[in-house]
């Protein structure tokens, strides 16, 4: 089948055969833009939620020409990334309050899910940190957040959430609470610091 793709509003250069999914395509186009990532796609005029992904990937081709994929590079897309990080962390601030709150109540099954979501708010803080990193080209060694290096500050993060982690293994709800009332807020705040010297590092402006 003879796929009618663009890229970027040109044809796209790349083979299409044997691809049966819109996902497929997707797919196809990821490995064929290096260094860029896909932010739009049409299929048949309508315009799909990259968010939503899941629902349509399975959507055969058939029928859904002209297919059309926006890119754009990496870099071009950090300061849009890290600006959607700095909203997470009156979300990851809240977060700790709910579940230091829940422990003193003794609510411990709404606790254990608020601390479920912190840890995972944690990690997507070293992940983007790092991928931004890339992206910008830069080393955090290079980068200075107050007196210490972005590289020491991620790394101090990094270990910052492992008294958490421990405590809860442990099942030590007492230290679990005092962590996320007094030790982990100011943490949270270190972390926008560190996100905001690479915002101004991607955007001078």
């Amino acid at each position: 089948m003879l796929l009618r793709v663009l890229l970027d509003d040109s044809p796209a250069d790349f083979d299409c055969s044997g691809l049966l999914t819109l996902g497929d395509l997707l797919q196809r186009t990821e490995e064929n833009v290096p260094g860029r990532v896909v932010t739009g796609i049409s299929a048949d005029g309508e315009e799909l939620d990259l968010a939503e992904r899941p629902d349509w990937a399975g959507r055969r081709l058939e029928g859904l020409e002209p297919l059309a994929f926006q890119t754009a590079a990496l870099p071009e897309l950090v300061p849009e990334i890290l600006e959607e990080l700095q909203g997470h962390f009156p979300v990851l601030r809240e977060t700790l309050e709910r579940a230091s709150e829940a422990l003193r109540s003794g609510r411990e099954g709404e606790a254990m899910e608020a601390l479920g979501q912190v840890v995972v708010l944690w990690q997507v803080c070293l992940q983007v940190v790092g991928d931004a990193t890339s992206a910008l080209g830069v080393q955090l060694e290079s980068v200075t957040v107050g007196a210490e290096t972005l590289a020491r500050r991620v790394e101090r993060l990094r270990l910052a959430a492992t008294p958490l982690e421990e405590a809860l293994r442990r099942g030590d709800l007492v230290l679990v609470g005092d962590l996320c009332a007094y030790e982990m807020p100011p943490l949270v705040d270190q972390w926008e610091e560190a996100v905001q010297a690479l915002r101004t590092l991607a955007d001078p402006s």
